[in-house]
């Protein structure tokens, strides 16, 4: 009888613990999603501030950007000077981002970031949305970029629209 009790106290007892800690986050995952959402809020300030330096100086010396159309730049000069041309062309906007995930892997971060660039097109207000892939890598006594990858979010052809 005592065994039932202990064995049925115990049984209860997992069952209470287990959601609370599948809702539980690891350590490393909290710190990575904390990084990655101070690097997208450094982010947007510059892209919003346009100050294509300052956004190229979140960057690695040796950092590459992978913009929509699969091209590459690499450094800050580069990066600077695509980041300069991109504003321009964009005109008046305004610019979000939001962290989906970020994990660390090793002594590096990456995040999935959700990013909006409101504007004025031709025919009136246009929003683009992209999904952001970013590797951030400690640097000093912060976050670095040492990649960026973006991808617009459009549905290719054959594929069903989006729900």
């Amino acid at each position: 009888m005592r065994k039932a009790i202990v064995t049925a106290f115990a049984v209860a007892l997992a069952l209470a613990v287990t959601p609370a800690l599948a809702q539980q986050k690891s350590a490393p995952t909290d710190r990575a999603m904390e990084a990655a959402t101070a690097m997208a809020k450094k982010v947007t300030d510059a892209i919003n501030k346009k100050d294509a330096a300052g956004y190229a100086a979140l960057y690695t010396s040796d950092g590459v950007f992978v913009g929509p159309d699969g091209k590459a730049v690499k450094g800050a000069a580069a990066i600077t000077a695509l980041q300069a041309a991109t504003f321009k062309a964009w005109g008046d906007f305004k610019f979000s981002a939001t962290t989906q995930e970020a994990r660390a892997t090793g002594n590096r971060v990456w995040a999935i970031v959700d990013a909006t660039i409101d504007g004025k097109g031709p025919n009136g207000p246009i929003s683009l949305r992209s999904h952001v892939l970013n590797v951030y890598v400690p640097e000093g006594k912060g976050w670095k970029i040492a990649v960026t990858s973006v991808g617009l979010n459009v549905t290719p052809p054959g594929m069903p629209p989006a729900r």
